[in-house]
């Protein structure tokens, strides 16, 4: 951790008979460059534990406990403010580190069927992109689509009350293509678009925000998108998931989340 190197204990020995219950070590005040830096790393950090501990808020109330204490270690070696239990600075780097992998180890305890490639677009990457049975991408060789209530009801609307014609017909051609999907088998559970690279799956179920990231809006379909993206990861902790879309707010709410992304194929990136 470079906000290490930046860092710095002193002994405080508790003079006049008061005993520090955090420890008799302090830490320095972290000069200009440093504190940028510990601001920087706080913040994605929280980033990260928030999205941590929306994956992992089934599992039972030990792992739970155990979370909380990791992430306590982790803010206050950050944060650094006032007294610690660590002797030096390499040894508070070492618990830190030691309680990131804890976090990350909870996320081994959910439960994932085989590992996959799915991908997740949002209306517009329908819409405007490539016909789904042209789609590839540089980092996998096979995948699943998943369909999102979020976008099929998006099209349904599409379809009806877009004002550009051209958009009404697009959204009507992809809603045909997939009740044709539906004609090859159970969608929920995976169908073929081209055999033995593509195939398609639709999920039923809405997210609950509530249980989501705190920042997303329910009245907004890009959030809820993105807690159907953070609820399929939960289902799939295993798998490489990744949201397609070309759509610059989507694409940097999705980076502030901390969940990957790809641009849309189009015609001229697909295979043959």
């Amino acid at each position: 951790m470079t906000l290490m190197a930046n860092s710095g204990l002193h002994v405080d020995s508790g003079g006049g008979g008061i005993v520090f219950l955090g420890g008799s070590h302090w830490w320095d005040d972290l000069p200009l460059e440093g504190k940028r830096n510990q601001d920087k790393i706080l913040t994605e950090y929280r980033q990260y534990r928030d999205l941590v501990r929306v994956l992992i808020r089934r599992l039972s109330d030990d792992s739970q406990r155990e979370f909380d204490a990791a992430d306590r270690v982790v803010v206050e070696n950050i944060d650094q403010r006032g007294a610690t239990w660590c002797e030096t600075v390499p040894e508070a780097q070492a618990k830190t580190l030691d309680a990131v992998d804890k976090i990350q180890g909870l996320l081994d305890r959910l439960y994932s069927p085989e590992a996959e490639a799915l991908v997740i677009p949002d209306t517009n990457a329908l819409i405007m992109g490539a016909p789904l049975e042209q789609w590839s991408f540089d980092w996998c060789d096979t995948f699943t689509v998943v369909l999102t209530p979020t976008v099929l009801a998006e099209l349904d609307e599409l379809k009806i009350a877009h004002r550009n014609p051209e958009v009404r017909t697009k959204a009507e051609r992809i809603i045909r293509q997939i009740k044709e999907y539906c004609r090859r088998g159970d969608l929920r559970a995976g169908v073929p678009i081209v055999t033995g690279r593509i195939k398609a799956r639709s999920i039923a179920v809405e997210p609950k925000l509530d249980e989501s990231l705190p920042w997303l809006d329910p009245t907004n379909n890009d959030d809820r998108l993105l807690a159907s993206t953070i609820e399929i990861i939960r289902q799939n902790v295993r798998s490489v998931v990744v949201l397609v879309t070309g759509d610059i707010n989507l694409q940097n709410k999705a980076q502030h989340a901390r969940l990957p992304v790809s641009e849309p194929p189009t015609q001229s990136e697909t295979v043959e």
